[in-house]
């Protein structure tokens, strides 16, 4: 909704999101979040296996899992 609402501006952050999702950049995914101090909290209280994963998924995360398989693959 705020997509349709705030126009371009909500959409190139949106877009700037799901580049640092595809990339598991948390720093830009902290950036861009809605409450970066909500963000960094909640991600410092979970505990991670790997930095790289988040707390959803941990080290079932589907793009490092895909990376990982696609490494092999081309090897």
């Amino acid at each position: 909704a705020d997509i349709v609402r705030l126009g371009d501006k909500a959409s190139l952050k949106d877009l700037e999101m799901a580049k640092a999702r595809a990339n598991l950049d948390w720093k830009r995914q902290i950036e861009n979040s809605v409450d970066p101090e909500k963000a960094i909290k909640i991600r410092g209280r979970t505990k991670l296996k790997s930095p790289e994963t988040c707390s959803m998924c941990s080290e079932y995360c589907a793009i490092k899992m895909l990376r990982e398989a696609l490494k092999v693959q081309c090897l």
